[in-house]
């Protein structure tokens, strides 16, 4: 929906903005299967894959667990 694309845009993206100023490639996919919610993130920056997955049962909830980890995932690679 556009409430969850909006939501995704806004957790992911401030999580990225963070730490990257450059162009850069992400590529989200939400899907459902039965109770679990899941959530991914693909994103290629720094000429370095990293990739997320979160599952729990909202997905608003998948989404601001998966903000927090990739944000983590970038600040350990930047702080290198």
């Amino acid at each position: 929906t556009d409430a969850l694309k909006d939501y995704v845009q806004e957790k992911i993206g401030s999580a990225v903005c963070k730490f990257i100023d450059d162009q850069i490639d992400v590529h989200v996919v939400l899907s459902v299967q039965k109770a679990r919610q899941m959530c991914e993130v693909n994103l290629h920056a720094f000429g370095t894959h990293f990739t997320a997955t979160e599952d729990t049962g909202d997905m608003y909830a998948s989404i601001d667990a998966l903000g927090d980890n990739i944000s983590r995932q970038l600040r350990k690679h930047k702080d290198k």
